[in-house]
């Protein structure tokens, strides 16, 4: 099968927990015989294409313009959210960041990626994905639960005031992109309370463990990926969560 990964960044420019596991996920289908894409747009200062052993990375480039009008946006929606709350130091970043990712998705799979994959996976509750179902005419589309901007802001409340416009914002994205899934998976059963709970989701979610080694990589300069000891060995049959 063509399988489609969608990471906010992607090793080794981007270091992050989803970008960790989307590097070990795609090393483990490629080794099952899956010919792998994995799309990626925070990373700054890399190359647009590369590819390993069964995978292509697309960096999706971030053009100057872009990202200036995202600035600019994100400084109105932060004023904003202040303004509504009278608070100063209240924190609004989710739903721009959200917003950024589906638009730029939506926009590189209408123009060149229509009907190319069997599979769409979008880590990270998904928000990136909340568009797919609009501009894909083919290819089953997953959303791997792993972090929610809603579920963080639940969690880390005592520590970050997250503006209640963001969070609704932001959430709304994910929950789109949950229901127009065609399948939910998780790595654990500790999600399930923030998926029914803070998202209400109620349909199926199948628990599929992360099987990655801790032991991450190296990077030759010819940019071969080597991955250190056992990367993940493939999806194992689904555990349904009642």
């Amino acid at each position: 099968m063509r399988i489609a990964i969608v990471s906010p960044s992607f090793p080794p420019q981007g270091a992050s927990g989803i970008g960790s596991y989307s590097m070990h996920h795609a090393a483990g289908l490629a080794r099952l015989g899956h010919a792998v894409d994995v799309f990626t747009w925070l990373d700054t200062g890399a190359d647009n294409e590369e590819s390993w052993p069964g995978v292509s990375v697309h960096r999706i480039p971030n053009y100057s313009f872009v990202s200036v009008l995202f600035k600019v946006t994100d400084v109105v929606w932060r004023s904003f959210c202040r303004i509504s709350q009278l608070d100063r130091e209240v924190a609004s970043w989710g739903f721009i960041r959200n917003l950024r990712g589906s638009l730029t998705i939506a926009l590189v799979f209408l123009l060149r990626y229509r009907t190319a994959f069997d599979v769409i996976e979008t880590p990270e509750w998904g928000a990136p994905g909340a568009f797919l179902h609009l501009v894909t005419r083919r290819g089953v589309r997953v959303v791997k639960c792993h972090a929610s901007v809603y579920s963080h802001a639940i969690h880390f409340r005592p520590y970050e005031r997250a503006a209640h416009a963001d969070l609704v914002c932001a959430s709304m994205l994910e929950r789109l992109s949950l229901n127009h899934a065609h399948a939910v998976l998780s790595p654990s059963r500790a999600l399930l309370p923030d998926i029914r709970g803070n998202l209400g989701f109620h349909r199926t979610v199948h628990v599929v463990p992360n099987e990655i080694n801790p032991e991450v990589c190296s990077y030759l300069k010819d940019k071969a990926l080597h991955v250190a000891g056992h990367a993940a060995s493939g999806i194992r049959p689904f555990t349904v969560l009642s």
